[in-house]
């Protein structure tokens, strides 16, 4: 497998990545798929951060990031891999010394960048890797190529030469929803496959663990003393390389600070883009504010000042919404959920309304805080309160109900549609998602 970022909290599709990865590699351990026997990775992220917010709490062989770790039965990874235009025959020696079955990438991701080197690689460098490595599978000597393009429909220029590129040397390609499988099948000659992303934080915070954590959190009492006690424990808590600037640590204390669910706070989580219709967001709670003055958007996301959109939604923020929006920074699991749950609500725009592509609000059903999303055609959402995509009177209406509802009457609302939500999340588990893909993976192996 080849995906730029893996794991590393902050590339929707490296978060993908990694647990897919993990849950093929555990199903080729158990023999559940006879077809392979291990899962190698080749990604940017240093394998200190894999190590960090994955395997903190057993004892991993540390080894120069140009190395293959074995992290688990089957799944090994090379980390800090350079995917610039001076790494691609050293890109494929790496792909050649494994003898690969088969070749899955994922694209696109962070870890990729923005450089001419990925089309350069994927039309000359990976047919040349795929020659030199010998597959039995192949009378020809090339190896399959497999690929997931996660974003075609409205990508750069760039990067949908690279994706053109890259459909072009596969064997299947993958696309985690109908809206990009219509765009793929324009540009594709050979079949497109629909399967969609998985339930990330279902793995990354395990339910038993998880409410220990909530136990032990909920017994300190301020705000303050929280930060501190998670400060103290990032390792176990998976947390990685998380540190909040003094804006994000301030607001984050605030939140800490709320003792049970507050009936003003509203969620939103995920990387600003422009597909997640963000000014449209700001929009809806807007004109909540109109209605309730003292709601407040909990909002954790990291910001980057050289983003010209990132800039433009503080600026409109501050104008439209009067200081009513907590940015707390990106969060691991463990604490991303813990706000969440001292939430009453959570909200999440997007473009073209919510698919299967969608990690962010998939993973989100897994929190015990019922959601408000834009439905896309086609979809069916069990449990989850949808409005047409850009009816922002609509949306807001909605959310204005769930905040004004008396605490009994919202109990009872919780009572049924989290049932329904949790449901709903479970279709999206990633031992599911591995299984489709170990399927089509197999049928152009045989």
């Amino acid at each position: 497998m080849i995906s730029g970022s893996l794991g590393d909290g902050k590339c929707g599709v490296g978060d993908f990545s990694f647990h897919l990865a993990r849950h093929l590699a555990r199903g080729f351990a158990a023999g559940k798929q006879n077809d392979r026997s291990s899962v190698c990775v080749l990604t940017a992220t240093p394998n200190s951060v894999i190590r960090a917010r994955h395997f903190g709490k057993r004892e991993i062989p540390y080894g120069a990031d140009n190395e293959w770790i074995e992290y688990e039965p089957a799944l090994e990874i090379m980390g800090s891999v350079g995917f610039g235009i001076g790494n691609i025959a050293r890109l494929r020696t790496r792909i050649a010394e494994k003898s690969p079955d088969l070749i899955l990438i994922q694209y696109p991701s962070k870890g990729f960048g923005w450089t001419l080197s990925m089309p350069l690689f994927f039309r000359h460098g990976l047919n040349e890797a795929r020659s030199r490595s010998p597959s039995e599978t192949k009378t020809t000597g090339k190896i399959p190529v497999a690929v997931t393009i996660h974003e075609y429909k409205d990508a750069h220029p760039l990067r949908r030469l690279a994706v053109r590129s890259l459909i072009s040397q596969a064997s299947k390609v993958i696309t985690p929803c109908p809206l990009e499988e219509r765009a793929l099948r324009r540009v594709s000659s050979g079949d497109v496959s629909v399967i969609p992303v998985g339930n990330v934080f279902a793995e990354e915070a395990d339910e038993d663990e998880y409410r220990e954590f909530e136990t032990h959190l909920d017994k300190i009492e301020s705000g303050s003393e929280r930060f501190a006690w998670l400060n103290d424990r990032k390792e176990s808590i998976g947390a990685g390389d998380w540190l909040p600037n003094e804006e994000e640590a301030s607001n984050l204390v605030e939140v800490l600070d709320v003792a049970e669910r507050n009936s003003r706070f509203v969620f939103t989580y995920g990387h600003l883009s422009k597909s997640k219709a963000p000014m449209r967001l700001i929009a809806v709670f807007s004109r909540v504010l109109h209605a309730i003055p003292e709601a407040k958007l909990v909002l954790a996301t990291g910001f980057d000042n050289k983003n010209k959109l990132h800039r433009r939604f503080r600026e409109q923020s501050s104008l439209q919404l009067r200081g009513r929006v907590l940015q707390i920074g990106r969060l691991p699991a463990h604490l991303l959920r813990y706000v969440a749950e001292k939430c009453r609500v959570q909200i999440y725009t997007f473009r073209d309304g919510f698919t299967t592509k969608r990690s962010s609000a998939i993973s989100a059903l897994h929190f015990d805080t019922p959601l408000i999303t834009e439905k896309a055609d086609g979809i069916e959402l069990s449990g989850v309160e949808c409005v047409p995509v850009g009816d922002i009177n609509g949306f807001a209406d909605s959310l204005i109900g769930l905040l004004s509802m008396e605490d009994t009457s919202y109990r009872e609302l919780l009572a049924g549609s989290l049932v329904a939500q949790k449901g709903l999340a479970g279709g999206f588990s990633f031992e599911k998602i591995a299984l489709l893909y170990a399927e089509e993976i197999t049928a152009i192996t045989i």
